[in-house]
């Protein structure tokens, strides 16, 4: 990921016009929600999370979560999952229906997504993490990024250690929530350990 001096932000081969981008939020980040971001200067939305596994089987209420309409674009799909396989099938469906890049969340606490062994659980193993980015590195060519908090608690802050997985896996940008898992959102967010990241990868 780069901007260039004209504030202009890369992502892989996604040239963006400004380095404004929309996160993905559950139960928010929908197809109106994102229109109104885009008509407010956002140069790149993002869907809900979806499940990878929802794609994989194509089931109907998931795949409706990529309704979307062309002045949007361009638009990021943030998929979660704990199978490499299952994301990769879940990214080969993004790049098929037309989507504009991938994210995986590697963050997310809440409860249910990681009891599953997605979303932040993934920080507790770094080498399932590697086998799911290179999963998903050779099933899509469309820019690839990650979402990752700190680590998942604070006795086990990994973040670099991840992004630099992520980096040599072909990641083309890492977003950091600057706090731990069990941190939530209750805690004020490390700035230094954003600053941390930035420059160490």
């Amino acid at each position: 990921m780069t901007v260039d001096s004209a504030r202009n932000l890369k992502i892989g081969t996604l040239k963006l016009a400004n380095p404004l981008v929309l996160a993905p939020l559950s139960g928010i980040s929908d197809l109106p929600f994102r229109l109104l971001s885009r008509e407010q200067g956002c140069a790149l939305v993002f869907t809900e999370m979806i499940s990878a596994e929802g794609l994989s089987r194509k089931v109907s209420a998931t795949l409706k979560l990529l309704n979307s309409l062309p002045e949007e674009r361009p638009l990021g799909v943030q998929i979660f999952g704990p199978k490499p396989e299952i994301l990769a099938e879940g990214a080969r469906v993004i790049e098929g229906w037309g989507g504009d890049l991938i994210d995986i969340n590697m963050g997310c606490p809440v409860r249910k997504v990681v009891h599953g062994g997605s979303g932040a659980a993934l920080l507790k193993e770094p080498g399932r993490i590697r086998k799911i980015l290179k999963a998903v590195r050779k099933a899509t060519s469309l820019p690839l990024t990650v979402k990752i908090r700190t680590g998942w608690d604070e006795k086990n802050l990994n973040f670099l250690e991840v992004a630099r997985i992520a980096e040599e896996c072909g990641a083309d940008a890492i977003t950091l929530h600057g706090r731990a898992r069990s941190q939530g959102y209750g805690v004020k967010a490390n700035w230094e350990d954003i600053g941390t990241l930035k420059s160490g990868v």
